[in-house]
């Protein structure tokens, strides 16, 4: 019956340590895949930084070139309003009567 016990508990103890071995090993590859996805996100992450950045300074070049143009159509209105309509001849040396 001791040897018995004996040889159940060095069982036990060497599965134990199978046990550990193999959770330590999970742990590892457990560690190895987070580090991948680690580093696929940090890709990710820069890929998207860098795509927010380009779009930051595109956004910034079409506001000035829209508000080249808003310029420019305040310019033509007043233009526009300072002319005389074709069929005016005020000022032209024309009599008014």
């Amino acid at each position: 019956m001791v040897l018995e016990y004996r040889k159940f508990s060095h069982s036990f103890v060497e599965v134990k340590a199978e046990k550990e071995s193999c959770a330590t090993s999970a742990e590892l590859i457990s560690s190895s895949n987070m580090q991948a996805a680690l580093s696929k996100l940090e890709t990710e992450y820069a890929e998207l930084r860098s795509r927010s950045e380009e779009m930051l300074y595109e956004n910034q070049r079409l506001a000035g070139i829209i508000s080249s143009w808003t310029r420019s159509s305040v310019s033509l209105h007043k233009l526009h309003g300072a002319t005389k309509p074709s069929d005016d001849r005020t000022g032209l040396g024309y009599n008014s009567d």
